[in-house]
């Protein structure tokens, strides 16, 4: 329902802005008056930073350094959300490494990991963690983790499911056709921004070409630019032949198009960098689950807007839970990163005003290891009279905190109340259902979209479902633990798939709940409420 919205909230902007732009035959607006005056500056190459334009690689460096650290040449790597820097082997520590052939300013390009894109008369981009992050060890490889299917595969099916509705009703857009392209980003801050440039890269270079403007072409094998080739603007009688042959060959033989609004990506601290880029360009972006408090300033975030509320909402629900409960001796736990990190700093003073006192506080990462979750375990272990433990987490951090409790064995001497990092979702639980059991989560109010179950259940790996969603045959085949005939297969499985053993377990969620509640009583040390609290 939340991509629904944000789906929604966008098209809002988009049919707001209809008068202001030519594509529409209106006045340009300031912001596109401001894109035109930077293709005039800057080559089609902006944003791959190559070694030929110094005035487009001091630009880029500038943007890119106010967001994340990505050094720049390929076999470097890339510094972690934890601002480790780690450099490549055969590079002094703090020289910069020569420069001997184009190069991009990442490790390898973003189309190694699969994009689908459906081009309409205007476009939207969409950002979606469907693989979980890359191991913080090796974080600079780029290989994503394992396929998630309540945050990247539902989500990517609901939002295709909206623009279809939209697209289908004459009286949204009408004459007009919505098209999409959509990226992964891994749950990851660093994979976020790269597909966001490649976002704008694509747009800057669509839009260059489009109005008539000087186009720098580079041989990828040579260390020398290739001479530029001026096009004549339009009413010129330009033809395709008109063109550089290498442009075609470099964008192919249709350009991608530009993207009118970014929705997404998932997490806060995510959203936050790819803002600082988009807001450049003055392309408005759309969160789905983005809830951190900063990004309510809109002196700083010009052009966010999101349909969920901020955390300083959910916060107060926290803090009201702990009172209600009587709950005065209690422990904290949040993920490393924008979200955590602020939601429990809010928290915190909050609580603190209350009197509740708190007997240690702890922060991981969701990529950390196992021995990591086990050290906060033990931290937790040294003040066992604080048995609540507030975790203000991602999902993964909520699932690796519960399994390193049940590796310790002192699952059940813990009660964890969660953010809305875990809600009610099934996958954080799964396989800790004991652990987790008298555990209370916030979930943000998010009605069901209709006719989503009914679509999503009757979804199978056919040629129809993987041109519109090419992760699902890969999800299709972790889900079931299964291979599909060719397919890139996982050596775990070796039972083919095949209908009769796919299919969706439906009923998993009313098991958890069932169990969930009957566990609780086992643990009345928990349940002790404040007089005029009424459980549900």
């Amino acid at each position: 329902m939340r991509i629904l919205l944000a789906s929604a909230l966008l098209l809002l902007l988009l049919r707001e802005s209809r008068g202001g732009s030519d594509a529409w035959g209106g006045q340009l607006s300031r912001g596109e008056k401001s894109r035109r005056e930077m293709n005039k500056r800057f080559n089609s190459d902006l944003l791959l930073a190559t070694s030929g334009d110094q005035t487009t690689n001091s630009i880029v460096e500038s943007v890119l350094e106010s967001s994340v650290d990505i050094y720049k040449t390929v076999g470097t790597t890339v510094s972690d959300d934890r601002s480790a820097t780690r450099r490549s082997e055969g590079t002094r520590d703090g020289a910069e490494p020569t420069r001997t052939k184009r190069e991009t300013v990442f490790p390898y390009s973003a189309k190694r990991r699969m994009a689908r894109s459906k081009f309409g008369d205007i476009n939207v981009g969409a950002l979606f963690p469907v693989h979980q992050q890359p191991p913080i060890q090796t974080a600079y490889s780029r290989v994503c983790g394992a396929i998630r299917e309540y945050y990247g595969i539902q989500r990517i099916e609901t939002f295709i499911m909206t623009v279809e509705k939209i697209n289908k009703d004459p009286r949204l857009l009408p004459n007009i056709t919505l098209g999409w392209d959509i990226r992964d980003s891994c749950w990851y801050s660093a994979i976020a921004l790269e597909q966001s440039i490649d976002f704008i890269r694509d747009a800057i270079a669509s839009k260059t070409i489009r109005d008539g403007q000087l186009v720098s072409t580079h041989d990828s094998s040579s260390s020398q630019p290739s001479k530029a080739k001026t096009v004549s603007g339009a009413g010129s009688g330009r033809t395709k032949a008109g063109f550089d042959p290498s442009v075609e060959d470099r964008c192919g033989s249709g350009l991608n198009k530009p993207i009118v609004g970014l929705i997404g990506p998932g997490s806060s601290e995510a959203t936050i960098q790819v803002q600082n880029l988009m807001q450049i360009f003055n392309i408005p972006q759309i969160g789905y689950s983005a809830t951190s408090i900063d990004l309510s300033d809109k002196n700083v975030h010009k052009y966010f807007l999101r349909v969920v509320p901020p955390d300083n909402y959910q916060v107060q629900v926290l803090v009201d839970l702990v009172l209600a409960f009587n709950w005065t001796y209690i422990s904290t736990v949040h993920s490393d990163g924008n979200y955590g990190l602020r939601g429990m700093e809010m928290f915190t003073d909050n609580a603190r005003n209350f009197n509740v006192c708190i007997a240690s506080s702890d922060s991981v990462a969701s990529s950390d290891s196992d021995l990591e979750f086990g050290r906060v375990v033990e931290t937790l272990k040294k003040t066992p009279k604080a048995t609540v433990v507030i975790c203000f987490c991602e999902g993964i951090t909520v699932q690796k905190l519960l399994k390193a409790l049940k590796d310790k064995k002192v699952d059940g001497k813990f009660l964890i109340i969660g953010s809305d990092g875990w809600g009610n979702r099934l996958d954080v639980v799964r396989g800790q259902e004991e652990t987790a059991a008298g555990g209370i989560s916030v979930k943000l109010h998010s009605p069901p979209y209709p006719g989503f179950d009914e679509h999503y259940a009757s979804l199978k790996p056919n040629k129809t479902t993987s041109e519109r969603n090419p992760w699902f045959n890969e999800f299709w085949q972790q889900k079931f633990k299964c291979y599909l005939p060719g397919e890139e297969r996982n050596t775990a499985f070796q039972t083919p798939c095949t209908a009769s053993a796919a299919r969706f377990p439906l009923g998993d969620a009313q098991w958890i709940r069932g169990k969930a509640i009957s566990e609780a009583t086992r643990y009345p040390q928990f349940m002790q409420a404040a007089p005029g609290w009424v459980s549900t």
